[in-house]
């Protein structure tokens, strides 16, 4: 959301760029390249919004990715919907429009917490979103 408020237009760039290294790693089953640009595109999206508190999260979503990825539970080749979300926000980044950013990093949560929903089976957790 804040980063289609606050992102300038190289940044926005940026961020496209990542988000096609990604689908173009992920269609050649490199997992460990799609993890890399993941972080990377994340990282990229939360210091975008200018947002200190936000930005410094940054490592703790990189540890999440990497602990998904390191258990098995990213496949070799990532969901085509999940690399379109990332191609989405990185969309309405560019064009100003959090409102369509905040939609489709939603459906990448979303996607995210189905995936890992056997892993979490019995443990007790908060869903706060």
């Amino acid at each position: 959301y804040l980063a289609a408020i606050h992102a300038s237009a190289d940044v926005a760039e940026e961020i496209m760029r990542l988000a096609a290294r990604m689908r173009a790693s992920g269609s050649k089953g490199d997992v460990e390249a799609v993890l890399e640009v993941d972080i990377a595109y994340h990282r990229a999206v939360l210091r975008a919004g200018g947002n200190e508190l936000f930005a410094s999260f940054d490592t703790v979503v990189a540890e999440i990715l990497r602990g998904r990825t390191h258990a098995g539970l990213m496949p070799k080749f990532p969901h085509p919907d999940a690399l379109q979300w990332h191609f989405d926000v990185a969309d309405a980044i560019g064009n100003g429009d959090p409102e369509r950013a905040h939609a489709a990093m939603t459906k990448m949560m979303d996607r995210a917490f189905t995936e890992m929903e056997d892993a979490w089976e019995g443990q007790p957790r908060l869903k706060t979103y």
